[in-house]
Formats: structure tokens, sequence, C-alpha cells
């Protein structure tokens, strides 16, 4: 989040640079969008630590010299001035990039189309390969690193911890590149060099093209990391590339450098592919797509087998990675099998289902894979398509998804789906921990625990897995009372669609119900209750009449 400037962080600037925000805040430096005044023209400031000023000493920062190498390509962000401050905070006076860097890109907006994620991986490697042509790398390719000008061409910024033959920067005697962007090598402790800019390339570009962070992100211990680093691969096969441009992007993530690509490899394979467009490409190859996303979602399910047998990972990591993180890693394999069966012709063009409903549907199906019930849609081996239990909105994606799976499965008899195996890995795997001595305590114990419910999940909880959720919490009403006092729309969702499960919270909170008489929270619940059934009314009577008659409602 931006922030105002502050009079103190004014005052380290030269006098022809006017603090308009602060930008960006790092472990080594903070950024301001600044005015220069003499040219007229907005810039970006990044302000050091202060500096160790001795004789002889460079007056700029290595960081500024390696840029300033390659501040005449276009897709390197231009550096323009070096100044230090009167307390010693060396900074760097740069071209300001408008519009931000890929990782808030993608944050804000989602994944980027195939058509955009090309471009990106060519501009990204022309960057890379003047760098390298230099005798400069970068060292810590990553999105947070690649920024957009204005007219949302690339810029290639921050060599803070570059390697050059001609200008030195820190010593690299530990890990200073993003763990999650850091090639293998480096974690072995080997020297970087051109072909880990080219790993870094290879991640940003797939984590543009899901909207993820590569194996498990950075929320995890280092060990588990590492060790999923050595047994998992980031494909592009199932990811609406073009063949030669996948291919390409897929060798930049093998394991030993010698056998990656150069930079100027993934240039000419970007120039010689055709540019893929949604809903216009030509014919897919359906058994090839198939093939890919059954790939991923083997893969995926095992992975999620791996860290909920893992006892290094935390009650509140599991849940957070089961109703936000899987569901989002699973769209990239599904939403193949949409656009392969779109681009054959077997589903209407246009956006059939947005990236939020991708993410629900798997979620609500996943849920009812643990609760052993029949699936929402077809997967291209079991199940059909079933509207029942599933929140309205969804019914038509669910629709969709059984037809495009259908249509892909009909066109490729060949391929060996098997995903009823994984899946019953998974439903084992997530009861027994759940099931753990400690594991619902330690996840209630940990104050995160109200972030992870949103409307849309405690909704699809409560009409798809009722009894999981009703079990999750049992003993814990008092932190559903808690979580909907401080989310009243999530309040006003649940007491308007479930009042039942409401009427329960209730008797398990005494003096709640005569907390909350005359209240908007009592009006919603009664107003909830007055849409049920008769037979259901009936039934709330029996089971519920102190609550009703602290509440004052009158069935």
């Amino acid at each position: 989040m931006r922030e105002p400037v502050a009079t103190e962080d004014q005052s380290e600037l030269a006098p022809y640079l006017r603090a308009l925000e602060l930008i960006g805040r790092g472990g080594s430096a903070v950024v301001h969008r600044c005015v220069d005044e003499r040219l007229g023209r907005e810039v970006a400031v990044k302000v050091l630590h202060p500096l160790d000023i001795r004789p002889g000493a460079p007056a700029a920062p290595a960081e500024a010299r390696t840029q300033a190498l390659l501040s005449w390509h276009p897709f390197v962000l231009s550096v323009f001035d070096v100044g230090v401050s009167t307390s010693g905070h060396p900074y760097i006076v740069s071209e300001f990039a408008s519009g931000g860097a890929l990782s808030d890109r993608v944050d804000a907006d989602g994944p980027l189309d195939p058509a955009d994620a090309v471009r990106l991986a060519g501009e990204l490697a022309e960057a890379l390969s003047a760098a390298h042509a230099a005798g400069v790398s970068h060292c810590d390719v990553k999105p947070s690193n690649v920024l957009f000008a204005g007219d949302g061409s690339l810029r290639l910024a921050d060599f803070g911890i570059a390697r050059s033959s001609t200008v030195t920067s820190r010593t690299v005697g530990h890990l200073q590149a993003s763990l999650v962007y850091a090639p293998p090598e480096l974690l072995e402790g080997r020297r970087p060099g051109p072909p880990g800019d080219l790993w870094g390339l290879a991640l940003s570009v797939w984590t543009a093209l899901t909207g993820l962070e590569p194996f498990g992100g950075s929320g995890q211990p280092v060990a588990t990391f590492v060790a999923r680093l050595q047994a998992e691969r980031a494909g592009f096969e199932s990811l609406g590339l073009p063949p030669e441009v996948a291919e390409v992007l897929g060798r930049c993530l093998d394991h030993d450098p010698a056998r990656r690509p150069s930079a100027p490899d993934v240039v000419a394979a970007v120039r010689g592919a055709a540019t893929p467009a949604a809903g216009v490409a030509g014919a897919p190859d359906v058994v090839a797509v198939h093939e890919a996303s059954v790939r991923e979602r083997r893969r995926l399910m095992a992975a999620i087998v791996a860290d909920f047998e893992d006892p290094a990972v935390s009650s509140f990591e599991l849940v957070q990675r089961a109703l936000v993180e899987y569901p989002r890693r699973f769209r990239t394999p599904v939403r193949a099998i949409l656009e392969c069966a779109q681009r054959g012709g077997g589903l209407p063009p246009g956006e059939l289902v947005t990236d939020e409903q991708l993410r629900r549907l798997v979620l609500a199906d996943q849920l009812r894979n643990l609760a052993g019930s029949p699936r929402f849609f077809f997967d291209g081996e079991m199940g059909e398509y079933d509207p029942s239990r599933l929140p309205g909105e969804l019914r038509d994606p669910a629709r969709l998804m059984s037809e495009a799976h259908l249509w892909v499965a009909e066109r490729s008899p060949g391929v060996r789906v098997g995903l009823a195996g994984p899946k019953a890995e998974v439903g084992r795997a997530v009861l027994g921990r759940f099931a753990a001595p400690g594991f619902i305590e330690d996840f209630f114990a940990d104050d995160r625990s109200f972030d992870l419910f949103d409307v849309p999940t405690v909704l699809i909880l409560l009409e798809v897995a009722r009894a999981f959720f009703e079990v999750l919490v049992q003993g814990r009403h008092d932190w559903v009372a808690e979580l909907m006092r401080c989310k009243p729309d999530l309040r006003a969702a649940v007491v308007f669609e479930h009042p039942d499960f409401m009427m329960g919270v209730l008797r398990a909170v005494p003096g709640l119900a005569e907390e909350i008489r005359g209240t908007r929270w009592g009006t919603e619940i009664e107003l909830g209750l007055s849409r049920t059934s008769a037979s259901e009314r009936a039934g709330l009577r029996i089971t519920f009449p102190a609550e009703l008659a602290a509440l004052g409602i009158d069935l």
C-alpha cells in the first residue's frame, strides 16, 4: 500500500527532488515517487541504507553503476542520477515505471493471458540477453523486480545483488535472492550466473500465467520448500503457450544449469512462435492438453498429501492451503480443459467461467470429495453434472466444466485419467491430519484463523460439507460467534441462508441470544427464519424453544 512521505524522508533527498508518495519499502531501501523539478518529470528515487563514506570509495552505489551499464536498453529500468544525503543515505534516481510490478499486477488483476505471457517472456529475455552480453548476471529475477512502463512495456529493475566481470556488488556469501525464485545451484552454495537468471525468468512467467508462487510459495518452512523444489516441476504444457515457448521455458527449469537455454535462445523461441489468442487459436492437440492436465492434477494431489503428512506444516497453514491455495492451483489444469474445448468448438466462444467461480467450484468439488459424495461435474473419468447443493451462481460453470471434460475425454479415449486413487489418498491424508490430537485446537489458537473464512467459503462449507464444518467448529462456537461479530457481511449471509446453523451457535454460546436481541444481528436471524418452510419452522420450534424465546421471536 502506498503511503504519504514523512518530512524526514523528504529532507534526505536533493532539493530538486520533490517526494510525492512512498511506493515501496524493503529490507535494504525505500522507494519514493518524486518529481524532478529541474526537468519537470516523474522519477523513482530509491533510498538505501546509510553509506560508509571512506576516502577513495565509489561515489555511486554498485547497484546504480551496474544498472547504468544497461540503461540504454529499452527493457531495463534507466538510471538518471545518484547521490548521498547529508546523513549518509545513498539514493538512486531512475525512471518511474507507472505500470507497477508484475507481482502487483497479478495480485490485482489475476493471471496474464498466454499472449501477454509470451510478450513478457520475450521482453524479459531480451533484457537478460543484454545484461549477460555485458558480463552482468542479475541474480534476483522475480515478479517484484519486473516492472512495467506506462505503455505496458517491461522494465527489469533492482540489480542490487548482480554480479559482473567489470562491476562488483555485494558478496553473495549467503542467499540474497528471494528463496522462491532462487535456482537450485544458488541454494547449494554455488556461484550464481546467467543460467540462474533463466530459472528466475521461467518461474516469473509461470507465476504470471497461474497467479501462484512456485513450489508452494514462501509461506512454508525452508526444509519443506527445498524438498518440494527437488520433487516437483513447474510445467508449462497446459498453460496455453505456443509449443516452442512452453518447451524452451520448461528447459529453463532444468536442475542442471549447463542444460538450460540461454537468454537469446528464449528470445528466438518467442520470435518464432505464433502469438496465442484466447478463442482464436487453431485446433488444439486435445490428447496433449488432456494428458498435461491429468499429469498436473496428479502432481498437485501428491503435493497435498505430502503437505498433510508433514508434521512441520502448521494447522493454520494446512487449512489455509486447503481453502485458498489448492483451489487456486487447480484452476490451471481445469482451465486448460475449458479452453481446449472452447478452441476446438466444443463450447461457445467468450469468457465462460471466471477465475473466482473456478476457484470456488474446485473448492466445492474437493469438499465433496472429502465427504465421499458424488462429483459435481465429470472430470474425464468419473461423475456427472450434479447441481444439487451447489450455490446457484456455480451451477452453470459446473455444467460447462462437465461438458468440457466430456468433450475432451471423448476425443482422447487413450488417455488414462486415473484420478480416483489420488483423490482417495487426498481424502485419507486430510481427514487423518484433521483428526490428529491438537490439530483443531492449534488452528483456532492462531489469530489468523478468522481471515480464512469469507462469505463464499463459509457458504460453500455449509452447503457442500456441512458435517465437515460442524466437526471443525465443534466446541468452538465462541469462535464462530466472534467471527460473526467481526464480519457482518458474512453473518448476514449465513443467517439468511442457514438460520438453523446460527440457532445452533446461539444454543452453544450462553447469553449470546440475549446479547443480540433487538440488534441488527437479531433482526437478520428473524428474517432468515421467516424464509424457512412451514415444516422447517416446526422443527426449529421444537429444537430451539429457549433460543427463540430469548430472541423474542415467535415462529
